[in-house]
């Protein structure tokens, strides 16, 4: 039926033109063609799909709203994404997307499409301030990979919130005996509004609001802390966490810093802008900065500098003043220095510029600056004038191998050694002292780096014959002799030495940093010897002959056969307030003192190690040195983890901590051999190790004992002590002994008949001091540690106190290292 009548039909259309029956049928072609052309566009169909974006108008804050148009000519869906440039479109990165019509399985349609919108969170972008962006927005479609052609705006612009930023002023560092403590910060974006700071101790974060930029908190308890404070601002954005770290030490006093001036104007002088210099030094700490000021007393201005250019002055006297302050907030006293202004007195300071100067010059003033050093020392008068150098690299013919010429003069940098160097290439030193040259000889503020010297009056940096100049604030680094001195050889001379840096130095035979020969008395105060090395004695200083006093300094990671940080023969060197740590040698990881009568005092040896004899000290034929409130702690050798004597060495050990050394063979504490005699008084031994001998103490011959406490030792023979050969005699008086089964190895126990306990001394947790209950308070005999001449436990604490609760009147000496006050 259906054909039929289709048929009919078919049969009952007019007879048309073949021109017309044709048309229709391209019409409808036509048609087809069109629905799937979009104006504007040439290419037809779009087989990826496309994003137009809508720049936004007006300066934009923290979320930005994006506008687009997703075209796509089969209905399919997309993935968007973002990415933001600040430079124009030379790089982009991903931004972080939120809300709008979301990033996945967004649908497209045909051009002109809808309008959708996205939201870019600049502020998680880490965006702050003012700045120029631009976004780009591409489409990816949905589980193909297949990414479209994407949209881009123009550069508008984006105003967020600044974070605060907070820095420290000042802060306790290292170990903190002044209490209770006081942190300052500073607001470094003052146009940031804060709504509070939070601090805290040993909580990260900190939790306790205050609206002030310092906090003083109480004393700690004993031990390791860190403070911590961050800045919130009003809207809530917070600032990074400034960290201080620090060891409390409640029960040590601290000991104040000391300051002298070093340079300023003597006498008459025409600067009426004189500039002033001055080091301050702390025997159990650090500076934390100076107060000065000029005729006023007590100085009030605070800086961190050791050099001030003063402001502009009348004529007439003035006096500078200068006050240490110490990381514990202790001062020192007040340093003055008094002088007269006058503007027509004689000129004193000649100046040295190595890019503007000129050798024809006068040198009078820097528009008139000589270019090298030596000329700059030639022109100086005799005495009290000074050679200010310019910051830069000195080389070559007249700025090495400078030489004072027995003149009275400062020669000085303007800026210090970071900034001002003398580099000797490889060939020869830097300076000569050798004609004379006192303590008013002066050399401030150099890196001296890269001298080679051969000669047998060596060192690399600095040779020193007859002489005592002041060295202060220079640097010393990769400098080599083949003889003595890497850094500084010293022959019967007696510099000054302050605030020096020693690194990276070598010499073959003696002392990589310094050595000093034939009476040499150098006096060497708050230096640093860090990666020095000697291929025989001592890799950062030798005295040979030579008493040096020795005092602030630390000693590190520096190496040497005999001595990895020092080595002293025929010598009675002081050493006072020293830090030795990770030094390493043959013998003696720290020291190593042949023959003489060293003093070390209040220094600290920590994991040195020495692969023969004495991981913190060895003593050979050293008749009687001294070490007298020292701490040896995690040293190593095969003999004698913390102290070995050898051949006739009697040392007094007083007031001592040896905890946690080890040795391989005899004495993890102490091993003494060869008929050395020590006398060990109110010392503590406590967990030391020896794989073999001895944990806490091995000797073959006399050996005495007083108030001091053995405890807590191990080694396979002899816990606490070994007595090596059937000579020995081992005397332990008013001691508090660890006799547990294995205590002692050997020939036979100590002798512990007078006055000595067996129990536990009951130390406070983490320390070798004595808690409140301990049996060894008031244990001792007074006489055993008066008749040393110390009246200070190893904190600086009074010795003898009544220190039992409740006091029953009378003051006796404790058992150990430390006094319960």
């Amino acid at each position: 039926m259906a054909n039929s009548v289709q048929k009919g039909i078919i049969m009952r259309l007019p007879k048309l033109p073949v021109s017309f029956c044709i048309i229709p049928i391209l019409t409808l072609t036509a048609l087809s063609a069109l629905s799937c052309q979009v104006k504007g566009f040439k290419d037809s169909p779009y087989p990826t799909p496309r994003v137009i974006v809508t720049t936004p108008g007006g300066t934009q804050q923290s979320d930005v709203t994006l506008t687009y148009q997703l075209i796509e000519v089969d209905g399919s869906t997309s993935d968007i994404s973002l990415e933001y440039s600040t430079d124009g479109g030379s790089t982009w990165q991903a931004a972080a997307a939120k809300g709008g019509d979301g990033t996945s399985n967004v649908k497209g349609f045909m051009f002109p499409g809808i309008t959708r919108t996205i939201v870019w969170d600049s502020f998680a972008d880490g965006l702050t301030g003012a700045q120029t962006c631009r976004i780009r927005i591409t489409a990816t479609k949905s589980g193909t990979g297949i990414k479209g052609t994407p949209g881009e705006t123009n550069d508008f612009q984006l105003q967020n919130p600044d974070f605060p930023v907070i820095s420290w002023v000042s802060k306790p560092e290292g170990t903190v005996r002044q209490l209770p403590l006081t942190f300052v910060w500073l607001l470094d974006t003052p146009a940031v509004p804060i709504a509070n700071y939070y601090y805290g101790l040993d909580e990260n974060p900190p939790t306790t609001a205050t609206s002030n930029t310092s906090v003083t908190i109480p004393a700690p308890s004993f031990g390791a802390h860190t403070f911590r404070v961050f800045a919130q601002s009003t809207i809530g954005l917070n600032s990074a966490i400034l960290e201080a770290p620090f060891t409390a030490d409640n029960a040590a006093a601290n000991l104040p810093p000391t300051v002298i001036i070093t340079h300023g104007p003597s006498g008459p002088t025409c600067e009426n802008r004189p500039v002033c210099d001055y080091v301050g030094s702390d025997p159990d700490g650090s500076i934390a900065g100076y107060y000065v000021a000029i005729d006023m007393n007590p100085p009030f201005i605070w800086v961190t500098i050791t050099t001030v250019t003063t402001s502009e002055i009348t004529d007439g006297t003035h006096t500078f003043y200068v006050m240490a302050q110490d990381n514990e907030g202790a001062n020192s006293s007040v340093a003055s220095l008094t002088f007269t202004v006058s503007t027509g007195a004689v000129q004193d300071t000649i100046y040295v510029d190595g890019t503007i100067g000129d050798n024809s010059n006068d040198g009078l003033s820097l528009p008139t600056a000589v270019k090298t050093i030596q000329r700059g020392l030639d022109l100086a008068g005799p005495s009290g004038w000074r050679v200010l150098v310019s910051a830069g690299t000195y080389k070559g013919s007249g700025n090495k191998d400078l030489d004072f010429g027995g003149k009275e003069i400062h020669l000085k940098s303007n800026g210090g050694a970071a900034v001002c160097i003398i580099d000797c290439e490889g060939s020869g030193r830097a300076l000569y002292f050798s004609s004379g040259e006192t303590e008013y000889s002066i050399l401030e503020g150099f890196t001296v780096r890269n001298g080679y010297v051969t000669s047998f009056n060596s060192g690399g940096g600095i040779y020193c014959g007859g002489t005592s100049p002041s060295i202060l604030n220079c640097t010393f680094e990769n400098n080599i002799s083949t003889y003595y001195g890497g850094g500084i050889f010293c022959n019967d001379s007696s510099p000054s030495i302050t605030n020096c840096t020693f690194r990276n130095n070598h010499s073959s035979d003696r002392g990589g940093g310094i050595s000093g020969n034939n009476n040499s008395n150098s006096s060497i105060t708050g230096c640093m010897f860090e990666n020095n090395t000697c291929t025989n004695y001592g890799g950062a200083i030798c005295c040979y002959g030579s008493d040096m006093s020795i005092s602030n300094c630390t000693f590190r990671n520096n190496t040497g056969s005999d001595g990895g940080a020092m080595r002293c023969y025929g010598s009675n060197p002081s050493i006072t307030d020293c830090t030795f740590g990770n030094n390493y040698a043959y013998k003696g990881g720290g020291i190593s003192c042949v023959t003489g009568n060293a003093s070390i005092t209040n220094c600290e040896f920590v994991n040195n190690t020495s692969t023969n004899f004495g991981g913190g000290v060895n003593c050979l034929n050293a008749d009687t040195p001294a070490f007298i409130n020292c701490r040896f702690g995690n040293n190593t050798s095969p003999r004698g983890g913390g102290m070995y004597c050898l051949q006739s060495t009697n040392p007094a050990i007083i007031n001592c901590t040896f905890a946690n050394n080890t040795s391989a063979e005899y004495g993890g504490g102490i091993c003494c051999f060869d008929q050395s005699s020590p006398t060990i008084t109110n010392c503590t031994f406590e967990n030391n190790f020896s794989a073999w001998r001895g944990g806490g103490i091995c000797s073959d011959a006399y050996l005495g004992v007083f108030n001091s406490i053995i405890w807590n030792n191990d080694a396979p023979d002899g816990r606490q002590v070994f007595r090596f050969g059937i000579g020995s005699n081992f005397l332990l008086h008013y001691c508090c002994y660890d006799a547990s089964a294995g205590d002692w190895g050997g020939w036979g126990p100590p002798d512990t008949s007078d006055n000595c306990i067996f129990v536990n001394p009951q130390f406070l947790p983490g320390t070798l001091r004595l808690s409140g209950s301990s049996p060894c308070i008031d244990a001792g005999f007074n006489t055993y540690i008066t008749d040393t001449g110390t009246t200070e436990d190893l904190d600086g604490n009074p010795r003898i106190v009544d220190g039992d609760e409740p006091p029953d009147g009378t003051a006796t000496v404790d058992m150990g290292a430390y006094e319960k006050q």
